[in-house]
């Protein structure tokens, strides 16, 4: 049986939203929380990932809590390391590290963080992975790598979590896969994004992670097969098609999201350029969203269960952030339908 966490939004709200959602996902049975790694996409405020996920540690009890994910170039990997041993500890052992190569390139700039090409930066997150595994399970780590040099670095105490918690890599790339068969627990993709759009593609992208593990004996059923996903649920098509247009004039009318850079991705990007002008005339569903009734998106996810995920990360658009709706039809009439 597939589990189910729950995404939070932190664009443009604030940490008592958050506590409650985040209290809302652990009463309604979700197996997890998670918060991305971002500093800001616009002008909205922006909290940042890893201390709030360390707020929500002392505010759960049960829940996991989830990076969705870490970006490795905005810290040092030893220093991750020691961040989410400590995490691992105060959340009595619920922390899953989630870690990405990390893309937005503003935030690089922006915050004086070198922006290096795609390669290095993968390059740098298998040497991250191997640096903070050795730092939770020995008791002191020397590594030299080409892009990282530690020396006798001790991590203590030790996460709760043994052998240690949860690794998974965020990405669908060749390299990020081969990375997940060598290093991680778990892998996670994003619906929509690097064109996965179908069950066709996630299986693609599956058979070659279980090509990378075969290659090491590996078995891919060992590791968790997570797919984000963003929701709309509705009980009717009227109110269906009402929140699509919500979600839709939200994600194109985003404050801070110049002119230019709404050409410029639809001059790159025009199918789904269209075909998110029409899903805000209300005349087909947007690419980056599952939209239905409940017992089509019990139909809908029980295709991908059936295409090999295991974990699914669930968002809300973020025009309903504040609202708790959502999430609890989610949790009452889709998750005990999926097996």
């Amino acid at each position: 049986m597939p589990k189910f966490g729950l995404t939070l939004e932190q664009e443009g709200t604030n940490f008592e939203i958050i506590r409650s959602l985040a209290a809302a996902g652990e009463e309604l049975h979700y197996d997890s929380v998670w918060l991305g790694d971002h500093f800001f996409y616009s002008e909205q405020p922006f909290l940042e990932c890893w201390t709030t996920l360390s707020a929500l540690a002392c505010e759960t009890k049960r829940i996991r809590l989830g990076t969705q994910v870490l970006c490795n170039c905005y810290r040092h990997p030893p220093l991750v390391a020691k961040m989410a041993a400590t995490l691992d500890v105060i959340s009595r052992g619920r922390l899953i590290l989630g870690l990405g190569a990390g893309w937005h390139k503003r935030e690089y700039v922006a915050y004086g963080i070198p922006f290096r090409r795609d390669g290095i930066r993968v390059s740098r997150l298998e040497e991250a992975v191997e640096i903070i595994e050795k730092m939770w399970t020995q008791p002191t780590t020397t590594f030299t790598g080409k892009h990282y040099l530690v020396k006798d670095a001790r991590c203590e105490p030790k996460p709760i979590q043994k052998p240690h918690p949860p690794i998974w890599i965020g990405g669908n790339g060749n390299r990020i896969l081969g990375i997940t068969a060598r290093h991680a627990d778990g892998c996670n993709v994003t619906f929509g994004k690097k064109k996965i759009y179908t069950t066709g593609d996630f299986k693609k992208r599956m058979r070659i992670l279980e090509a990378h593990c075969s290659r090491i004996g590996k078995d891919i059923t060992d590791i968790e097969r997570a797919l984000s996903i963003t929701l709309i649920l509705g009980r009717n098509e009227g109110e269906i098609k009402k929140e699509l247009r919500r979600a839709v004039s939200h994600f194109t009318s985003k404050p801070g999201l110049s002119l230019r850079r709404r050409i410029s991705f639809a001059y790159h990007n025009p199918a789904s350029a269209l075909s998110t002008v029409m899903a805000m005339l209300g005349l087909v569903k947007p690419p980056f969203v599952i939209a239905g009734t409940p017992e089509q998106c019990v139909e809908r996810i029980r295709e991908f269960v059936d295409a090999g995920v295991t974990y699914f990360t669930v968002s809300f658009p973020p025009a309903l952030k504040h609202d708790v709706v959502g999430p609890s039809l989610f949790a009452d009439e889709v998750m005990p339908q999926i097996s």
